[in-house]
Order: structure tokens, then sequence, then C-alpha cells
């Protein structure tokens, strides 16, 4: 599946509603971590629509700073 994001095809389905009802699905990129929920507004899930501000290409994720883990809680 294309990713709204990157567009590359790299996104899963990994949750749904709970009661099978289909009221939504959420998705992933393995890609550039982009999560989203179908039932977001279009302008989010329709790359043509999406300001080009927020979409990414594989050059802006190689280029991306790796995250500073979190510490563990002090007891």
């Amino acid at each position: 599946m294309k990713c709204v994001r990157c567009l590359n095809d790299t996104a899963a389905k990994f949750a749904e509603a709970p009661d099978k009802s289909g009221a939504w699905e959420m998705y992933i990129c393995s890609k550039c971590n982009f999560s989203w929920r179908n039932t977001e507004e279009e302008d989010v899930i329709t790359p043509e629509l999406r300001e080009p501000k927020f979409q990414l290409t594989n050059e802006d994720i190689a280029n991306l700073q790796i995250l500073v883990p979190v510490p563990p809680l002090r007891k």
C-alpha cells in the first residue's frame, strides 16, 4: 500500500475498529513512520491535496536526524 506522506509502497493496515464495523482503520508506513486513519480529512490522506511542505521525499527521509531515546524514569 502507498504511504500518503512519502509515496513509497511501504504502508500497511495495523489496526481497525474493535467491533469489526469497519468504522475506521489505521495505517502506518514502515519507511517514514507516518500513521493515519482512513477517517482523516481528504487533505490529509490524499497526496494531491496535501500541502507540499508536509510531503517527504526519499532524500528527506535519508537526511532525518536520529531521535535521542528517552532515558528510563528515575526511581
